[in-house]
């Protein structure tokens, strides 16, 4: 099986983004894909991460098949991450916001965010990002 990296977290109030990370690991591992489970150091990138609670798991080398980050911020930010990548894979991150979900998908044919207002709409997209990964060998 294929190894992920994974990153969750929120600095607001509730754990809305559960639901959703949860639901797109489901289908991740339907579709052959294994999380990682080594816990990686968290190092910030634009903002100050002193509120936010994350995690961040996925091998132990380093590499990954793809990163699926999903956040829920107080207020979205210009980057789709709070933190500093440390994999070099393809990207699929969600940002939880109280009235859409902002998709960011780095192997699209053209990279893009594309807000979406219906959670069945952001799994749709996960399962676009996996079927354009490459295939093993």
């Amino acid at each position: 099986m294929k190894t992920f990296a994974t990153l969750s977290g929120t600095n607001s109030d509730d754990n809305r983004h559960e639901e959703v990370f949860q639901r797109l690991v489901a289908v991740a591992r339907d579709t052959g894909f294994t999380p990682g489970d080594f816990q990686h150091p968290i190092r910030e990138d634009q903002m100050s991460l002193r509120e936010w609670r994350l995690d961040y798991r996925g091998p132990g080398g380093r590499e990954a098949a793809f990163l699926l980050a999903v956040t829920a911020p107080k207020i979205p930010s210009i980057s789709p991450l709070p933190i500093q990548q440390g994999f070099s894979c393809p990207l699929f991150s969600v940002v939880v916001m109280p009235k859409y979900f902002g998709v960011w998908s780095e192997n699209r044919p053209k990279d893009s965010f594309t807000e979406v207002t219906v959670e069945d709409e952001v799994t749709a997209e996960f399962r676009r990002f996996l079927d354009r990964l490459p295939k093993e060998a």
